[in-house]
């Protein structure tokens, strides 16, 4: 099977002059490009792992705020770019992926809170992981629900979900791998002895103790 490659699809559009990008963002491309283009050892370009994700948010996430809520999501190019970037470059050898860590700056009201929801619940469901821990984490609990509770209205529209996730106080929870979902503030002291597959940092810019 042939799989879209958005990566690739973004960069052109940067290119011709249809996505205007700023300087930092050009040369982050111009590094994925070239990763793709000459995959450097041990690093290779999977295409399945590179799109299970963005296939796993678009059949079984919806929409939950405002006019759109309960329609199906389907990603912008450039959160499918990001994503394959994320998961598609990994070690031919042990399969371990490259890239562990991404800043997304975004502005406000460009579906930021729906898209990582999505990425949470492919983490805990469906990436392959026992135990999953899945740590959406603010500078206050508050904020920290946000994120989670898009992920928990997305369980509650979706049958397949609904069926093998149970929400219990503030965790949901996947029974059949023991992975949990979790949204945390930034008291470092409540955060001692996790052993996190996915930590999601919201408002990173507001967090004021850096452990």
């Amino acid at each position: 099977m042939t799989y879209p490659n958005y990566i690739k699809e973004y960069w052109d559009k940067i290119q011709s002059g249809e996505i205007v990008v700023c300087r930092k963002v050009r040369q982050q491309m111009e590094k994925l490009i070239d990763l793709l283009d000459n995959e450097p050892e041990p690093w290779t370009y999977d295409e399945e792992l590179a799109n299970a994700g963005i296939e796993f948010i678009e059949k079984h996430c919806k929409q939950v705020e405002g006019k759109w809520a309960g329609q199906e999501i389907t990603l912008l190019l450039w959160q499918k770019a990001i994503h394959q970037a994320i998961f598609g470059f990994v070690n031919k050898y042990t399969g371990l992926r490259k890239h562990k860590e991404a800043v997304v700056v975004v502005g406000r009201k460009n579906g930021k809170t729906t898209w990582v929801a999505g990425e949470a619940g492919y983490m805990l469901v469906a990436d392959g992981e026992g135990g999953p821990q899945i740590r959406n984490l603010a500078t206050k609990l508050d904020q920290a629900k946000i994120l989670f509770n898009a992920f928990e209205k997305m369980r509650l529209q979706s049958p397949d979900l609904k069926k093998i996730l149970a929400k219990k106080n503030n965790c949901i929870e996947f029974g059949s791998n023991f992975g949990t979902f979790t949204p945390l503030a930034s008291d470092s002291g409540s955060l001692d002895g996790l052993n996190v597959h996915m930590g999601i940092v919201d408002e990173l810019h507001a967090l004021k103790d850096r452990n």
